[in-house]
């Protein structure tokens, strides 16, 4: 993984710059683009000195290796993430934590869907592992529509160690398994907890299984076996905030 990568598009490049601006180290943009953009962007152009090149469309159809881009690509720095400790130090009260864990999501779509959801949901922060997870660039950037740069980003090297480190202050582990017998909506998620999910095709490893407290899954009524690991993180998570009303 390297510590740059490009984005595309109008919604993922003006998002970036007007929430992470630090995060930019150069754009491409063609004329009509740069016309579409707000004046505070702009400006920060010039006040953080970030390059500009302007260009025409096809330029950046080649950088980009697509023409789904808008006319306009960023590349930007890798989002910050957290160590799981400092973090916890830095929180005051975790009565309400509401932590996701996406171990082992390789797909960027899935990965970034998560991540929105997970935003959209108020999530206290993300939990993933160094490897196999899914790659940080401009495909799972824009699934996640922006939310790299609103959540915190905690990356660990081992799952069930973090999870235990949670256990310590009182964090309740839930594991999203399609095979478990108690429904979510039999289960207290208005305690401060922690939904882990798992590998699109594998689901949760079976040491990330036993290093939860409590496995929870969705009744299904239909004939398909289950949801996109997306979709059932947004139900549950949800579920949590309906519970804690």
């Amino acid at each position: 993984m390297g510590d740059s990568f490009v984005i595309g598009g109008s919604h993922a490049c003006n998002h970036c710059l007007e929430y992470s601006p630090e995060s930019c180290i150069e754009v491409w943009i063609t004329e009509d683009s740069e016309k579409k953009i707000d004046s505070k962007i702009s400006i920060l152009f010039n006040t953080l000195g970030i390059p500009i090149h302007r260009v025409r469309r096809p330029t950046i159809t080649k950088i980009y290796g697509s023409d789904s881009h808008n006319g306009i690509l960023v590349r930007r720095k890798l989002p910050k993430f957290m160590d799981l400790n400092s973090f916890l130090d830095s929180v005051e009260n975790l009565t309400n934590g509401l932590f996701l864990v996406l171990d082992r999501i390789q797909d960027p779509r899935n990965f970034g869907a998560c991540l929105r959801v997970a935003e959209c949901a108020g999530v206290t922060a993300v939990i993933f592992p160094n490897n196999n997870s899914a790659f940080f660039g401009s495909t799972l950037v824009k699934a996640s529509s922006g939310a790299i740069d609103n959540i915190p980003l905690i990356r660990v090297s081992n799952v069930c160690r973090a999870l235990n480190i949670l256990k310590q202050q009182g964090v309740w582990i839930f594991g999203a398994d399609g095979s478990a017998t108690n429904s979510v909506y039999n289960s207290d998620l208005s305690r401060s907890m922690a939904l882990v999910v798992g590998n699109e095709g594998f689901g949760l490893k079976r040491l990330t299984q036993k290093s939860c407290d409590e496995l929870v899954s969705l009744p299904m009524s239909g004939s398909v076996s289950s949801l996109n690991v997306a979709t059932a993180t947004g139900i549950i998570l949800f579920e949590a905030n309906r519970q804690r009303i």
